[in-house]
């Protein structure tokens, strides 16, 4: 079945793929549009101008012209004031001017946009790619879309000589542009992934170096500043059988933690009660899993929420992702947060291991010292054929006499053997 292009002299027939609209050359979606600055702003973390030939493109280009059965499949990127080739396949030319409006026709409009003869459109017969040599006379494009809406470009295929297109091609070329689109996507992420790690990198001897708290809160105000979609972020940690919110970027963000504790739902309670890694709601308002902490969440203007468990030797508690706008954050943006999650707990697990160690030396002086105390009692109990208790009153009475600690006094008994001064009689009565 061929796709409707708007030609007068072609029957009528189903748009391409269902309910897919296709615009024809007559319907010139670029006329008298210039690209927007937020639009030129989005190309930019791509890194797809100016490159050398790129392996994973051309082999898409070289799919499209072997599926299609066309000399010429290019993928474009439009530009300020050009449009750059990526890659390309059949065709010598890097880049053309926005004039080329074949290509900056699809870049305008959220369909694929086809001419089926270009020398029947006045528009665009003199145009770069139709008139002179290159003389091409057929051509459908599908926009390359990102996700935040943005048309980088297109995925296109071109002929010397007029055709049609079916459904079944037409799809094909819309399934080639989401891989490229999935391509472009990951090696950005994993461009913002790396140079996020770079970063935390950069300052972890400036957390380490701060207080337990000090560093939750830095993790806590970064995600904010890095996570595209968060508005808000807190931690929560477990102390004994209790939730509580150790810090937040927000007052309000921990009012809406103690709707969790309160109520014993949402995702920080899943992730801390179940040892989940990662709990995401999409939208609070009508999600089925927390029906009375999800709406007052939505209430106080929280859609989002994406929780992340702190590890440890055990759940340490939960890093809270909040959002003003319901499906807020994609595979970039959990992957980033785990990176958080993972410094907050290293962080906590240390602090708890310090007081883990500073409670044990403690316990083992107390032990000791108990210990020592004894040797002297027992000394004394011998030589002055005393009471335990009378033993004892001769160190307390030589410790303040001396304003030593009685452990020292015991040591100093159990290792000269002298009796201590106690400012008094040299014997405790009777």
């Amino acid at each position: 079945m061929a796709a409707s292009t708007g030609d007068p002299g072609r029957t009528g027939r189903e748009p391409a793929r269902g309910d897919r609209r296709v615009v024809s050359s007559h319907d010139d979606p670029s006329v008298g549009v210039t690209p927007g600055a937020d639009r030129i702003a989005a190309v930019r973390p791509y890194d797809v101008l100016d490159i050398p030939p790129d392996r994973a493109f051309d082999a898409i280009t070289a799919i499209a012209v072997r599926l299609l059965d066309v000399p010429v499949a290019v993928v474009s990127i439009a530009d300020e004031d050009r449009i750059w080739f990526t890659s390309r396949q059949g065709l010598d030319l890097h880049r053309v001017g926005r004039d080329a409006r074949l290509c900056a026709s699809a870049i305008f409009q959220d369909e694929p946009w086809v001419v089926t003869d270009a020398e029947a459109d006045p528009r665009v017969v003199a145009n770069a790619l139709v008139a002179g040599e290159l003389g091409f006379r057929f051509y459908a494009g599908v926009p390359l879309t990102i996700g935040d809406g943005h048309n980088l470009g297109t995925l296109c295929v071109m002929d010397d000589e007029p055709r049609q297109i079916t459904d079944a091609e037409l799809a094909t070329l819309v399934d080639l542009a989401a891989v490229v689109v999935d391509e472009l996507e990951l090696r950005v992420s994993a461009r913002r992934t790396s140079d996020l790690e770079e970063q935390l990198r950069s300052q972890a001897h400036v957390l380490t170096a701060e207080t337990v708290r000090a560093t939750m809160q830095r993790i806590v105000d970064l995600a904010v500043d890095t996570i595209e979609g968060c508005d808000h972020a807190s931690i929560s940690v477990l102390e004994g059988t209790q939730i509580a919110t150790r810090v937040c970027s927000d007052p309000r963000v921990a009012d809406v933690d103690v709707m969790q504790y309160d109520t014993g739902e949402g995702p920080c309670v899943d992730v801390v009660n179940h040892g989940t890694t990662s709990v995401y709601a999409e939208d609070l308002t009508d999600d089925p899993r927390w029906p009375r902490f999800g709406p007052r969440a939505a209430a106080a203007g929280m859609r989002s929420l994406l929780a992340i468990r702190l590890l440890g030797d055990r759940t340490l508690g939960a890093l809270n992702l909040y959002a003003r706008l319901p499906r807020a954050y994609g595979a970039t943006d959990r992957a980033t947060g785990v990176i958080f999650a993972t410094h907050a707990g290293i962080a906590l697990a240390a602090a708890e291991a310090r007081t883990e160690a500073h409670r044990v030396e403690h316990l083992e002086q107390a032990l000791s010292s108990r210990e020592l105390i004894g040797q002297a009692q027992g000394i004394l109990m011998e030589r002055e054929r005393i009471t335990p208790d009378q033993a004892f009153d001769v160190l307390r009475r030589g410790s303040q006499h001396l304003n030593v600690k009685l452990r020292e006094v015991a040591q100093r008994l159990v290792d000269t053997g002298e009796r201590p001064a106690t400012g008094a009689e040299s014997k405790p009565p009777a």
